[in-house]
């Protein structure tokens, strides 16, 4: 379980990226669209690391075990929704 954190948060070189994403995403949403903003950035996450799982084709390539590839997308999607939540309140 301390790897699978880890990997979620420490080893997750790109996390900076999606928190970022998702506070922008929060206030862009916000703004122009009438729908609760921290479920946008849930759903645009979740697709995001979809399209990641299929344009990338081999997580275990990229990330060496589909262990460690499911830490950083769950990493990642935390990561954005937590932020845009901050930025709401």
């Amino acid at each position: 379980m301390k790897d699978f954190f880890k990997e979620m948060t420490v080893g997750n070189r790109w996390l900076w990226f999606h928190i970022l994403g998702g506070g922008i995403l929060a206030k862009i949403f916000e703004a122009y669209i009438n729908y609760p903003t921290v479920l946008l950035v849930l759903y645009t996450a979740f697709a995001w690391e979809i399209f990641e799982l299929f344009y990338d084709g081999n997580p275990k390539k990229t990330y060496g075990t589909i262990k460690n590839w499911i830490a950083d997308s769950l990493g990642d999607i935390i990561g954005a929704v937590l932020m845009a939540w901050v930025v709401i309140r």
